[in-house]
């Protein structure tokens, strides 16, 4: 599903009753993203982690995509899931070119969207989403045991969240300090 975020231009707007709104529109519930642009340019938009990153990922030709599904993605970071954010899906009723999209980043700044990204894997399967559920079941336990380092150390660190890679063999601590 494709999301369009209508933000009020001036902040006074709210004063008088303005409100930020989010209008859904979207796929057909069978639309596969991959069938139109991609073969030309076999890439998509894929937001991912715990921050929302948005990046380009590139994926072999032939794959498509349930528009908003979860996809197996191959990071910086390393392997983990993602939420497939179309951009020129044939079966949307909204769609936005590449170079729309190109020319936008470049007027936001280059950590808007992150152009080569990674790569898509495959569709995320059951096991996989029930993968990132169970390691991540812990993260509160694993966000006491890093506070507590944290102060044994005399560290002036905030921890906000800690998420996992795909795997396990990754944990990331997202963490606030004045220092």
């Amino acid at each position: 599903m494709v999301m369009e975020l209508n933000v009020l231009p001036n902040p006074e707007d709210a004063k008088h009753g303005g409100r930020f709104s989010v209008q859904r529109t979207g796929c057909s519930p069978d639309a596969k993203c991959g069938a139109g642009m991609e073969k030309i340019y076999p890439s998509c938009a894929v937001r991912y982690g715990y921050m929302g990153y948005i990046g380009e990922f590139r994926y072999s030709p032939g794959q498509t995509f349930a528009c908003g599904g979860k996809v197996v993605v191959q990071t910086n970071r390393g392997m983990e899931l993602g939420e497939q954010v179309s951009l020129t899906c044939t079966g949307c009723d909204k769609s936005i070119s590449r170079e729309d999209v190109v020319g936008y980043a470049k007027r936001s700044g280059p950590e808007f969207y992150q152009f080569k990204a990674g790569k898509i894997i495959r569709a995320a399967t059951p096991q996989d989403i029930a993968e990132a559920e169970h390691l991540n079941q812990d993260a509160a336990r694993k966000l006491l045991h890093a506070r507590q380092v944290a102060k044994e150390l005399e560290l002036n660190m905030k921890f906000v969240t800690c998420e996992h890679l795909l795997g396990g063999e990754r944990v990331i601590f997202h963490f606030m300090s004045d220092d």
